[in-house]
């Protein structure tokens, strides 16, 4: 049996799905579809999934954070004044000359896939591309 430390796998996996969500992207261009059609219906398909988390802006940026990762970006959480913000910041999986997409120019959009999660959850979010990172702002609405 194949054995694989957790750091191992949990590598592969932020890797694989960088190149599937790059990927996906160039595709859905090349076929004149633009990406962010993909990204927002996804968020509306798994806005229920997010129930739990309704009223609860503390877990919603947790879980915010926690996709974040998923993605290899460093995450880190604030909050005050009533907002919380996420910082996902590059890392160096994003950086990686070997890549024949740029993860960069693929990721910048991701925060569109929350639209919709945070609409269903009644938050407002707003959110900016960075040379830092991926700023996400939440707050009740």
């Amino acid at each position: 049996m194949d054995t694989f430390s957790a750091d191992e796998i949990r590598e592969q996996a932020i890797g694989n799905l960088i190149a599937t969500y790059a990927t996906t992207q160039v595709f859905l261009r090349s076929r004149g579809i633009d990406p962010i059609e993909l990204e927002r219906y996804f968020g509306e398909v798994h806005a229920p999934g997010w129930a739990e988390a309704k009223g609860d802006l503390e877990k919603i940026a947790h879980y915010v954070a926690l996709n974040m990762q998923t993605f290899g970006f460093e995450t880190e959480t604030s909050a005050a004044d009533g907002e919380t913000t996420i910082l996902a910041r590059w890392s160096q999986e994003h950086d990686d000359p070997d890549w024949p997409i740029s993860p960069r120019d693929a990721l910048r959009t991701t925060p569109v896939t929350f639209e919709p999660i945070m609409a269903w959850l009644g938050i407002a979010m707003s959110w900016d591309a960075t040379d830092d990172g991926l700023v996400f702002r939440l707050r009740a609405s």
